[in-house]
């Protein structure tokens, strides 16, 4: 039992953005991970949390990665398709700069988001408003 009072009545538990990146800064740090690479660089990391399940945590700068004309953010198609097949449930946006937390299915991103190519990346990706994404 985790001793949260939410679960001690039964109640669907709710995991708030704070309750997130203090997990990661310390508990995380203790479990086994999965860097995610695509392109050579990193991209995310892949965590079991015990609330969420299997999750892919990608870091971001709201200044300089929310595409401002659908105020989106953006994952590349083939890493989306791999942390489906890697089993993750959640995918998890964590700015760094604003401390915002935002998540939703990675299949969300194949289903409702839009196709962009950017000269430099060899690749789509998949951008997705982020009112369509839950805030934590």
């Amino acid at each position: 039992m985790s001793g949260r009072i939410d679960e001690f009545l039964g109640l669907k538990t709710k995991v708030t953005g704070d309750e997130l990146i203090a997990w990661i800064r310390h508990e995380a740090a203790d479990r086994a991970r999965t860097n995610v690479y695509h392109n050579n660089r990193p991209v995310g990391v892949v965590y079991t949390h015990p609330v969420l399940g299997k999750i892919f945590v990608t870091y971001r700068k709201r200044s300089e990665h929310v595409y401002e004309k659908w105020n989106s953010v953006g994952i590349s198609r083939d890493v989306v398709v791999r942390i489906i097949l890697m089993g993750v449930n959640k995918v998890i946006v964590l700015f760094t700069d604003t401390k915002e937390v935002y998540a939703c299915e990675p299949s969300k991103f194949l289903e409702e988001g839009r196709t962009l190519w950017f000269k430099n990346e060899s690749d789509s990706q998949l951008h997705l408003p982020l009112s369509l994404l839950d805030r934590l």
